[in-house]
């Protein structure tokens, strides 16, 4: 009498069911520079900023709007990549005796062609 033993190997349990997705950024490829904000080298997510600055910029706009009924229709402004417009801004808000926040507005406003 012969005894045959036959045994089946199930390779699927070794495959993970469903793959992981293709990665679109490389590590390598990573942006690493120097955060607008707190001038930290490291690996920066948006706007040129490092992950600790985004989230805390997120965080604060996300507080104005809670806080306040009319938070949609404030925007904050940095003006550090043309300075000279603000300094134009303020000397023309001097003229016309101005808070430079009107002057903008009132800039804003000529140049759309919007009515004050």
């Amino acid at each position: 009498m012969v005894i045959s033993a036959v045994t089946f190997h199930d390779h699927s349990r070794n495959k993970p069911k469903h793959p992981s997705p293709p990665t679109h950024k490389e590590p390598s490829m990573e942006r690493v520079r120097k955060c607008r904000s707190c001038a930290r080298e490291g690996k920066i997510i948006g706007h040129g900023l490092c992950p600790a600055c985004y989230h805390r910029e997120r965080r604060k706009k996300l507080a104005l709007r809670r806080s306040s009924p009319d938070g949609g229709l404030i925007v904050r402004l940095d003006f550090q990549p043309m300075a000279h417009l603000l300094e134009e801004i303020r000397k023309r808000a001097g003229h016309e005796l101005r808070d430079v926040n009107l002057q903008i507005l009132w800039e804003l406003s000529k140049s759309l062609g919007a009515g004050v």
